[in-house]
């Protein structure tokens, strides 16, 4: 589990948009989830598994760790990051309490 403080910097980092998730894919396009997280897809069940036994709710990684070419319009990425149900819903709190406070700023 990540601390307080980096949970909080995944949240600055994904507001001034510096991560892609696959959140980010369209509906439709989740077929493309192993091109562009190429990990998964070279993946055996076992290391699957134990994602799903961590509950694992969102892959992630930084634009700056892209590839040089893009799968229909979406970044290619050769690593991989993920969060937990927990830690995504600390990031997500962190993100919305963030997004206020620039909002009321503007």
């Amino acid at each position: 589990m990540r601390t307080d403080e980096e949970l909080k910097q995944l949240a600055k980092d994904m507001l001034a948009d510096k991560i892609f998730t696959n959140a980010h894919i369209r509906e439709g396009d989740d077929k493309l989830l192993g091109s562009i997280f190429m990990p998964i897809m070279l993946m055996d069940q076992e290391q699957r598994d134990k994602l799903e036994a961590e509950n694992v709710n969102l892959l992630f990684e930084y634009y700056t760790e892209a590839g040089p070419r893009s799968i229909n319009g979406y970044p290619s990425f050769m690593t991989m990051k993920y969060m937990t149900k927990d830690e995504w819903e600390k990031v997500y709190n962190y993100h919305e309490k963030m997004k206020t406070a620039l909002d009321e700023v503007k």
